[in-house]
């Protein structure tokens, strides 16, 4: 269900969210699919992100509202986005990006162009300039704490009950997200 849709740089539920919202017949019906998008999160996922998590979560700079966002990334290298808005339209781009990467894998999810989902969700057509930057640096945060995830996962190292011996891992591993495999980055 995460395979790219339509050759863009979306994750498909991602896709398939924005142009739901994108879709409506007007700009009230995309401000309440958005929020209603929001306020569903905030309801089944609740307000806040769970403690294990707030140690790396990032504050969202340039948001007009308050958002934080942590990630992780699991088996098979699948992420999970959770996060906390304190209003609703932010809730609901939020909720978008939550629930379109859900279970993405780490390598689509760094490589989410935000103009393309600003585009399919057609957020320039009713939302200020400062909501828009808000979506944009959302998934900016989105990225670099997937990344920082995917670093700080590769640096552990495998459970004690793991059938790889130690020894038998390579010695340097690539942390595959990013495209990097060690130098220096710019």
């Amino acid at each position: 269900p995460h395979a790219r849709a339509g050759g863009g740089s979306l994750p498909a539920e991602l896709e398939r969210l924005a142009r739901w919202v994108g879709d409506s017949s007007d700009m009230k019906d995309a401000a309440m699919r958005l929020v209603q998008l929001g306020d569903g999160l905030a309801a089944e996922d609740g307000e806040s992100i769970p403690a294990d998590m707030r140690e790396h979560a990032l504050k969202v700079a340039g948001c007009v509202s308050t958002v934080r966002v942590a990630v992780s990334v699991g088996e098979k290298r699948r992420v999970s986005v959770v996060g906390e808005a304190d209003a609703r339209v932010a809730r609901g781009m939020l909720a978008l990006l939550v629930r379109g990467l859900a279970g993405a894998d780490a390598e689509a999810v760094v490589k989410v162009d935000s103009e393309e989902l600003i585009g399919l969700a057609r957020l320039r057509e009713w939302l200020p300039r400062g909501r828009n930057d808000g979506m944009t640096n959302m998934v900016r945060a989105v990225t670099e704490a997937t990344l920082a995830a995917a670093a700080r996962d590769a640096a552990q190292p495998p459970p004690a009950s793991s059938s790889v011996p130690a020894h038998a891992a390579p010695a340097t591993e690539d942390a595959g997200v990013g495209g990097s495999s060690g130098g220096s980055t710019a």
